[in-house]
C-alpha cells in the first residue's frame, strides 16, 4: 500500500491513520488505552516533536496503565472500566486536537 510512496505522501498517509485511531477513540469503537498504545506505535511515522503535547498524554495514559497493571496481579472489570474512563477524559481533547490536525495529512 506505501509501497512508492514519497516521503511527504508516506507520512501524510500515516497522519491520516493517526486520524482514524483518534476518531474511533471518541466514538468509542476503540477503548483509549489500546488507542493510545496504537497511536504511540505511528508516533515516528508522522513525525511530530518529542515533546508533542498530544502525544504526551498518550503517553501518560500508556504508563498510568501499565503502572496500574504492575501494581495489581489481578485487575478487576470495575478496576479496568475506571482506568479506561479516566483514560476517556485524560485523552478526548488530544483525540480531537489530532483529528483536525491530521484528518488533511
Amino acid at each position: 500500500m506505501t509501497e512508492g510512496m514519497s516521503h511527504n505522501d508516506y507520512v501524510a498517509f500515516q497522519r491520516r491513520r493517526a486520524a482514524a485511531i483518534a476518531s474511533e477513540m471518541l466514538c468509542g469503537a476503540m477503548g483509549m488505552i489500546e488507542g493510545s498504545r496504537s497511536l504511540l506505535s505511528l508516533r515516528p511515522e508522522v513525525e511530530v516533536a518529542e515533546d508533542d503535547p498530544d502525544f504526551r498524554v498518550f503517553i501518560a495514559i500508556v504508563g498510568e496503565e501499565r503502572r496500574n497493571r504492575s501494581d495489581a496481579v489481578e485487575q478487576k472489570a470495575d478496576e479496568g472500566s475506571a482506568a479506561e474512563a479516566s483514560a476517556r477524559e485524560d485523552g478526548s481533547e488530544a483525540c480531537r486536537n489530532l483529528i483536525l490536525r491530521f484528518q488533511r495529512g
